[in-house]
């Protein structure tokens, strides 16, 4: 019987032994991505405000940046996406 009781706590012992080697999930990299995007989107938001009170006739120059704040946003999208795609995996990544 003590054999088969050791046995028993040796598969356990490789069981909790394999999960704790699993690699950390990549949570940080896109919380870090969509902040770095949204901070990237308030600045273009206050050169946009800029561009608006003192150039609103540089039509080019707001064509970009809009261009630029939806790039941005869209990176936003795409990270938190890729978040919450992690979260909801619960670690079947």
């Amino acid at each position: 019987m003590s054999g088969t009781v050791h046995e028993f706590a040796a598969g356990q012992q490789a069981r909790l032994s394999a999960k704790s080697e699993s690699p950390p999930l990549p949570i940080e990299k896109h919380i870090v991505s969509a902040a770095l995007a949204a901070e990237r989107i308030r600045a273009l938001a206050a050169q946009m405000l800029l561009v608006l009170q003192h150039a609103p006739r540089d039509a080019a120059m707001v064509d970009r940046l809009q261009d630029d704040i939806l790039s941005a946003w869209s990176d936003i999208y795409d990270h938190h996406g890729a978040y919450r795609a992690v979260i909801e995996c619960e670690g079947q990544a």
